[in-house]
């Protein structure tokens, strides 16, 4: 038996009386079977356990329940696909499983204001497949785009390997449907693409982890799916060319520019011992999409700028596959290499990544540790993959994330790019929000969460 199995035996936060009225409004959607409440109780790094989970089918029956839990004082946890690194969607005392994958319907395509409207539960990555039947794209593209939510995309702001173009997940909400921890139901926005009516309150709801409303509904913006692409994998000896190329790929809009850090690349080498440029410590996949002859043009103009760096080009789109592969390997590399450890995605300005490598090197020789450092270069998010044996101290783990977070704030960076704050940043969010920011940020919890039910125990403690 595990612990997590162990605390749904022995604890549980709601009363009979409230599963009876939780029945009454989800039916057999309603479970608080052991087995049940075990698969909904941990993410993709943390565990905690639920009392119940519940399947709503529509808007109405979120708020019935989150007007339920407001009255009668219990937590509900928000959940997509579970896929999250922070713990966002992990109960830390007890409440109801919130499980919005049955909300999962594309309901509208309008092609005339490239725009598609969904429920929370769709799938990113069949979303993507369903908008590119039509000629169209919708960039945003995280690491776990084939099984992750729109949903849970919207609530932690989701980035990806094209956000250096693209933009991340805010960049393409136009309108949103929440309901609100009281159960009252707002809408924002819809299709429009421009708006100067009061307050953006939209926007409050983005990233917020689940904690100041359900998102029941979304209207995305959609663009033209490109055409054509240019690929190159490109060689760095050192940290020293690193800031001009990839200030040269941003400034020619380059649809992707990831970066490989040194511990990586010995690994790879082995893998793929004919793709690699040679004479490698660091590499950067770059990729311009468009139309026509565009982003031939565009890689050969970086290329020819840059005589000392060497690179692969992909000629054909076999090859550009294989470039690709070496970019998807990355992360199997680290779980094969990295039995124990954490992995953090600290973000700086794009210019400070050479800066961030130099520091991570400083950091693995003085706590004598290995860290796997890669990502998106050309927006400076940064995934920082820390490795140690089972006798390395707790105390000292902290020491390092400490030391690594105040590091990427004294270069203008933040705690997170992409991943959220949830359980696992909480304790180091004064490092980034003065007092005066935490304060808001709390009052603002409190107006729309007036008893806290929604998500507690996430981004700070209240």
């Amino acid at each position: 038996m595990t612990f997590v199995n162990l605390l749904l035996i022995l604890f549980c936060m709601i009363s009979r009386s409230i599963k009876t009225c939780l029945r009454k409004i989800f039916g057999d959607r309603f479970s608080d079977e052991t087995g049940l409440l075990f698969a909904y109780s941990y993410d993709a790094k943390f565990e905690g356990a639920p009392d119940a989970v519940v399947f709503p089918v529509d808007s109405d029956e979120v708020s019935r329940l989150l007007s339920l839990a407001t009255e009668e004082g219990f937590p509900v946890i928000p959940r997509g696909a579970g896929t999250g690194q922070t713990g966002g969607s992990i109960p830390v005392e007890g409440g109801v499983v919130l499980s919005l994958e049955r909300m999962n319907r594309i309901l509208e395509l309008d092609r005339e204001n490239l725009t598609l409207t969904v429920e929370p539960g769709a799938i990113t990555g069949d979303v993507k497949s369903y908008v590119a039947g039509f000629g169209l794209y919708y960039p945003p593209d995280p690491a776990s785009y084939e099984f992750s939510t729109i949903g849970g995309n919207i609530a932690e702001n989701a980035g990806g390997i094209h956000a250096v173009k693209y933009g991340v997940t805010a960049n393409y909400v136009l309108g949103l449907e929440v309901v609100l921890p009281t159960g009252e139901m707002i809408s924002f926005s819809g299709k429009l693409y421009k708006n100067a009516t009061g307050y953006d309150l939209r926007d409050i709801f983005i990233g917020s982890e689940g904690t100041l409303g359900v998102i029941t509904r979304a209207v995305l913006k959609l663009v033209p799916a490109p055409e054509a692409y240019a690929t190159a994998l490109v060689g760095f000896p050192d940290v020293s060319s690193i800031r001009r190329l990839a200030s040269t790929v941003r400034s020619l809009s380059a649809s992707a520019c990831e970066l490989v850090g040194k511990n990586i690349v010995p690994i790879l080498m082995e893998n793929f011992p004919s793709t690699l440029p040679p004479k490698t410590s660091y590499l950067m996949l770059v990729e311009f999409d468009g139309f026509g002859d565009e982003p031939k043009r565009l890689l050969d103009s970086m290329l020819s700028s840059f005589r000392e760096v060497s690179f692969v080009v992909a000629r054909d789109d076999s090859e550009r596959e294989r470039l690709w592969d070496i970019r998807r390997n990355v992360s199997p590399v680290i779980r094969a290499n990295c039995t124990r450890g954490v992995s953090e995605d600290i973000v700086v300005p794009p210019a400070s990544v050479p800066e961030m490598l130099e520091f991570l090197e400083e950091l693995q020789a003085e706590f004598s540790v290995k860290i796997f450092s890669f990502g998106h270069a050309g927006d400076g998010n940064l995934h920082v993959n820390i490795c140690y044996d089972e006798l390395f101290p707790e105390r000292q783990i902290e020491q390092l994330l400490e030391a690594l977070f105040r590091k990427t704030v004294s270069l203008g960076g933040a705690l997170s790019g992409e991943h959220g704050v949830g359980i696992a940043k909480k304790r180091f969010l004064d490092i980034y929000l003065s007092e005066e920011s935490i304060r808001l940020h709390r009052r603002l919890k409190r107006i729309l969460d007036p008893r806290g039910i929604l998500n507690p125990g996430k981004i700070f403690d209240e």
